[in-house]
């Protein structure tokens, strides 16, 4: 049967991000990527005034817009615009971008206006004063005076590499996090004496830093344990600590301690703050000491540094967090009553009763908070992500493309099986149409990045998991069953299901779990067991290859995106033990080719930052030496890790459905034809 839609169709709705709430409420503001142009939009969250681009950029150029902000008094946004948004090279695909590659910042007024270019650099902080913009360039921090944007000046200039500015509320200091090697320390720059006041500097990694609502002390988060060794479970570790400093550091001391045991080491939040100083005077953050992690509040004048109040009890992971400062608590982001679900929720600062402020059949997620109003982006399985206001049920964002084919979309099945250890594993199921002569579908198992993601059955608020849903919504209108499994290491599932043993380069148990998906297809009445293919981008290449490389025999094709070949390099330090480079080794794909037999499309952005295009190198180089492994390889020149152009996941995706339509149909078209060929000639 055919698709009944393009590719090009299922990417057409326009994708949110980066929502903002002007400082009144009254406005919202976000970035939409329209097939690969990205543009500032603005609305008004009473519904007044309709959703409109404040920007006119155009073309699929691989630009990025990021870091948006509002300036204090909300009339102005300030975004970063470039094809990264950090002092690194900048990606350039097919060299369209050109000198708009390295970010600068920019501002546009949010009533009417063109866009004008402040400096080159990124990571804007608008001053509370509105007289100030700090941001960071060549790892230095730079400021200007907003009434004379021509003229900057270095403000912070220290070996190292410095983030997370943060405001005082009256504007007078500015907080920053300095990276050198493997140590973070937190400076505070008195803006009157432009003098730097370190806060106990010979800590060796400190994030986070949080203003007191009178500017007068500081929090934040100090790990007391290296980082764990390079993709491997770490349940346990030297206890985490919250810690409060006067603004001048003359004094630092321990708010809070996690507990040995659960929770002892640090983990983040999804997205947003890490660290909150509300304005009624309680230090609100995340801590998994049950095994999932929730929000706690603590007095930051206490001397018991062990006691927090748990303000989201019961199962389930929270996500984000935001202050609502004038209904006096918490809105959060959490899976507590759908584990494979976002539901927006409202908390009390000293516990007791939570209130779902979104409804339960929806994605809600991504919230932003301003006098009284919540807006939030929301999906569903049909749906794509769109910025909403809750409460109101108003819609910020435009309507769908006429192309987009949400008629013709089912949303997928939430289904469970157990893994070849008994842990139960997570998954959605995309189900083709039923086929007229009763015979078997193939099927495609799909792995998401990471690892420590969690897929949903509904369009997704991370850009390039909501793109891969609709690739899967694509393949199963062609025809296959598709399966996107939630392996070990994933979100949503609590801490030992994200940190279990043997993980990653410390023994790939997680590829466990996706042999079991493979075994739960084949046991289904409705697959062929023998047309079973896989395919998976960053980490979900990894484990593609892993399955092509040990089980040929359960898995007939693939298509392994930006995969791991080999995880040894990460660890060939002298000082690394011989023992966990060989298992490094031995859980690489690199380490089982002697079994590869099934078909390969491999696919490698040319500026990848995260994984490297000679990982993809070395495991084409070996199937080649071996030369019984039917592959290809396509490198898609100056693009970078989750791929800024439209094209390219175009590219990408058309490629995907070719490959497995010419290995998992039952008609082969001429094994010499191009991938663009092959697509247009399968009978679907």
């Amino acid at each position: 049967m055919k698709a009944g839609f393009s590719l090009d169709d299922m990417l057409a709705a326009p994708f949110p991000s980066l929502l903002r709430l002007s400082p009144d409420g009254e406005r919202a503001a976000w970035v939409y990527n329209d097939r690969g142009c990205r543009n500032v939009w603005v609305a008004h969250t009473s519904g007044a005034v309709p959703a409109r681009a404040l920007t006119a950029y155009r073309g699929d150029e691989g630009i990025e817009i990021g870091q948006l902000c509002w300036n204090a008094c909300g009339d102005a946004l300030l975004y970063t615009r470039g094809a990264c948004m950090d002092d690194g090279i900048p990606p350039d695909p097919d060299g369209l971008a050109g000198t708009l590659a390295a970010p600068a910042i920019w501002s546009v007024a949010a009533s009417d206006g063109e866009p004008h270019r402040l400096a080159p650099g990124h990571s804007p902080a608008v001053s509370p004063r509105g007289d100030f913009l700090a941001y960071v360039h060549g790892g230095k921090i730079r400021g200007l005076h907003l009434a004379a944007p021509s003229a900057d000046s270095l403000w912070v200039d220290e070996a190292g590499h410095c983030t997370s500015l943060a405001w005082s509320h009256d504007g007078t200091r500015l907080a920053f996090v300095n990276e050198c090697g493997r140590r973070a320390a937190i400076g505070v720059l008195d803006i009157g004496s432009m003098t730097v006041h370190w806060l106990d500097p010979q800590a060796q990694h400190d994030l986070a830093p949080t203003w007191s609502p009178d500017g007068s002390a500081l929090a934040f988060i100090r790990l007391a344990d290296d980082p764990a060794p390079t993709y491997t479970g770490r349940r346990r570790g030297r206890p985490w600590s919250i810690m409060v400093a006067d603004a001048t550091g003359a004094e630092v001391r321990c708010a809070w301690r996690a507990a040995e045991g659960a929770g002892s080491v640090f983990a983040a939040l999804a997205a947003g703050p890490q660290l909150l100083w509300t304005g009624r005077g309680h230090l609100v953050f995340p801590w998994e000491g049950n095994g999932w992690l929730h929000l706690y509040a603590c007095d930051p004048g206490s001397d018991a540094a062990t006691s927090a109040i748990e303000l989201t009890p019961g199962p389930g992971e929270v996500f984000a967090m935001q202050e609502d400062s004038l209904g006096g608590g918490i809105v959060f982001v959490a899976n507590r009553d759908q584990r494979e679900g976002r539901r927006l929720w409202h908390c009390d600062q000293y516990g007791g009763s939570l209130s779902a402020l979104s409804p339960g059949d929806a994605m809600t997620d991504l919230p932003a908070v301003a006098n009284g109003v919540i807006a939030a982006i929301q999906a569903d399985g049909i749906t794509p992500p769109h910025p909403v206001v809750i409460g109101s049920g108003f819609d910020l964002g435009v309507r769908l493309p006429a192309c987009f084919p949400a008629g013709l979309l089912q949303p997928p099945q939430s289904v469970a099986f157990a893994s070849l250890d008994g842990l139960p594993i997570h998954a959605q199921l995309f189900l083709p149409a039923p086929l007229a002569d009763g015979a078997r579908h193939p099927a495609i198992i799909h792995c998401h990045g990471g690892p420590a993601r969690q897929m949903l059955p509904a369009w997704h608020a991370t850009e390039v998991y909501s793109k891969q849903y609709a690739l899967n919504h694509y393949l199963a209108r062609l025809g296959y069953l598709v399966l996107s499994v939630n392996y070990r290491g994933g979100t949503g599932y609590g801490l030992d299901f994200r940190e279990p043993s043997g993980f990653g380069a410390g023994g790939a148990s997680e590829y466990q779990d996706v042999k079991a998906a493979a075994h739960y297809l084949a046991g289904r009445g409705d697959i062929d067991p023998q047309r079973i293919g896989i395919y998976g981008m960053s980490y979900g290449g990894l484990l593609t290859a892993l399955a092509l490389a040990r089980d040929s025999q359960l898995f007939a094709a693939g298509v392994d995106c930006a995969g791991v070949a080999d995880w040894s390099p990460a660890f060939a330090d002298p000082g690394v033990p011989a023992a966990i480079r060989q298992t490094a080794l031995a859980s690489s794909p690199i380490d089982a080719l002697g079994g590869w037999r099934s078909p390969v499309l491999l696919l490698h952005a040319g500026a990848d930052r995260v994984v490297p295009p000679g990982q993809t190198d070395l495991l084409a180089e070996a199937l080649r030496r071996q030369g019984k492994v039917e592959f290809k390889h396509i490198l898609l020149a100056g693009e970078s890790h989750d791929l800024l152009r439209h094209a390219s996941s175009l590219t990408w995706f058309e490629a995907t459905a070719a490959w497995f339509m010419r290995h998992l149909c039952t008609r082969v078209p001429d094994a010499g034809a191009s991938l663009t060929e092959l697509h247009a000639k399968v009978p679907i």
